[in-house]
């Protein structure tokens, strides 16, 4: 199987030591280009339109399998990792803390200087206050919110590790009781009224809620452990995945679309309801399956390669900058854009390439900066020596 010589993190940046250099399956390259594509693709269409609007808050529904998809990613490139190796959780944490949790605090101090472009500055008092309730709930963006989750991640990988190790040849019903976990989780927070209390912060913010993401945990980590059957049985049952596929698309919004009409679209759109699931499992199969099927196709010295591999190498950077990009556009452009390109699929695609091409610019800016660790979690790319004589 085709590997990619990138370094193996699920998020961010560092390569762990090990015989095979634990690189990334091009497969999971593939998958992070195209799941981050349909990242951009949301954020501009919720973004720039109207969210009460069926169709845009839709849309912004079926994008929100992308949050699951990055968690799928994450967990198969940890348990890829480490799956012939020992784990000691003490070295575990402080190298992967070390290349998550300072980007965190530095993207959440950077976008609440950008909040403050639309509604001022507040006193020092409460700037402090604000800007630690925001980095404990992620919600200084509407993107940060993975990188607490990222965290999380680092944080029970050793216990999440140990719980698979346990089930060991019954791996079939540890994902059982994960998406058990999972669905009870969703229920919970978009069904359940919020309690009073410190605990009502679960369902302010139920983004972070770990439990709402052990299914694709799990599922990554059984999926990296049992790679060979996994891309054996995709390889076998193509048309079995289209219809998996299909009749996901299919429930999930046929729920968004009884939910939507009998009240807002928008609150109908939220990613935390139990109806996503089925679509969410069945998109991120999906993309899964298209990257094996590339790489199979025989991806070695093919320009598809090489943009996939450069795609993957910055996207923790077009993660992190894109709202910004797109804040910009926003605040500079769209609102006059409508003069230009009145009709409104183009003009959305207009903002969606210049959201693309503004992020990785600005990727390839900071990459080149003392500061991309923390700003992109990547080493600084420097220009080659020019040989003279």
């Amino acid at each position: 199987m085709a590997t990619a010589r990138t370094p193996a993190d699920p998020g961010t940046s560092g390569t762990p030591s090990g015989a095979t250099a634990r690189a990334r399956l091009q497969q999971i390259d593939f998958m992070r280009v195209v799941v981050f594509t349909f990242v951009v693709s949301a954020h501009v269409v919720t973004v720039t339109l109207d969210m009460a609007d069926l169709w845009v808050s839709g849309w912004g529904m079926l994008m929100h399998f992308t949050r699951y998809a990055f968690v799928f990613i994450s967990a198969f490139v940890l348990f890829h990792s480490y799956r012939d190796r020992p784990l000691r959780a003490t070295t575990f944490w402080r190298k992967r803390f070390g290349t998550v949790v300072l980007p965190y605090l530095v993207w959440t101090l950077l976008y609440g200087v950008v909040r403050m472009v639309d509604e001022g500055v507040p006193g020092l008092t409460d700037w402090l206050v604000d800007y630690a309730r925001r980095v404990a709930t992620g919600s200084e963006w509407y993107h940060l919110y993975f990188l607490l989750i990222s965290i999380q991640l680092y944080l029970f990988f050793p216990l999440v590790r140990w719980v698979v190790d346990r089930f060991a040849g019954r791996h079939g019903l540890l994902l059982v009781l994960a998406a058990t976990v999972q669905l009870g989780a969703m229920a919970l927070v978009s069904l359940v009224p919020a309690p009073p209390g410190p605990a009502g912060v679960l369902w302010s913010h139920p983004d972070v809620v770990f439990g709402l993401y052990t299914l694709f945990v799990v599922g990554g980590g059984v999926c990296a452990l049992h790679v060979e059957q996994v891309n054996r049985w995709i390889g076998e049952h193509r048309v079995l995945l289209v219809a998996l596929g299909a009749g996901g698309l299919a429930v999930t919004l046929g729920i968004y679309l009884v939910r939507a009409t009998g009240g807002s679209a928008e609150l109908a759109s939220l990613p935390g309801h139990p109806g996503l699931v089925p679509w969410a499992v069945a998109a991120t199969m999906v993309v899964y399956a298209l990257g094996t099927a590339w790489v199979n196709r025989g991806v070695e010295n093919r320009l598809s390669q090489r943009v996939v591999a450069a795609g993957a190498h910055r996207a923790f950077g077009v993660f992190a900058v894109h709202p910004l990009v797109l804040w910009a556009l926003n605040w500079l452009l769209v609102p006059t854009l409508a003069t230009w390109v009145p009709q409104t699929l183009p003009r959305t695609l207009v903002v969606f390439v210049l959201t693309q091409l503004g992020a990785l610019l600005l990727v390839e800016l900071l990459l080149r900066t003392p500061f991309s660790r923390v700003l992109v979690a990547r080493p600084r790319t420097r220009r080659p020596d020019v040989a003279t004589g």
